[in-house]
């Protein structure tokens, strides 16, 4: 394979709006991942659901697939293995790790807050900003906003249930 591969991993532990489905649950998920992939990055990706939802097999056969691939691209995998498995990969890898979770939520919120602060005729670096959220985005955040550079930015997280 060509290192513009992506490998798509997931367990279905968390599938957006579902839960904890199972594997095959999260492969259509996993499918239309990989169509975004090539069509908004001209990225190949494959998407790979792991019959396990163990932090350690988990980064056991990634690394041990790592080498067919550009990058990693950990989707849909409950905190906090998530967090367990994507720092154990990071360090022990010498390709990129994403994990869908975080980073894709950390950075569409980016994206609308500077669009926002442009519309409003505002400096980022002169206001005070605050985040409320439970959720894996939160805990990427500062590596995000830091480069910012914002006068403040202050998060929470927060939760509620639904009947």
């Amino acid at each position: 394979m060509e290192k513009n591969t992506i490998a798509i991993v997931t367990d279905g532990s968390a599938i957006l709006g579902l839960g904890n489905q199972g594997p095959l649950a999260a492969l259509p998920v996993m499918e239309a991942k990989a169509v975004l992939f090539k069509e908004l990055a001209g990225l190949n990706a494959v998407p790979l659901v792991l019959n396990t939802q163990k932090p350690n097999e988990i980064v056991k056969i990634i690394k041990a697939i790592s080498s067919s691939f550009g990058g990693i691209n950990i989707e849909d995998i409950a905190a906090p293995n998530c967090f367990l498995i994507k720092e154990k990969l990071k360090k022990e890898l010498d390709i990129p790790v994403f994990h869908d979770d975080q980073y894709g939520t950390a950075i569409a919120v980016l994206a609308g807050l500077i669009n926002a602060a442009k519309v409003a005729k505002k400096d980022l670096k002169n206001q005070n900003n605050y985040f409320w959220s439970w959720s894996g985005w939160n805990s990427n955040r500062p590596n995000f906003f830091i480069n910012l550079e914002p006068k403040t930015w202050n998060g929470n997280c927060c939760f509620s249930w639904a009947d």
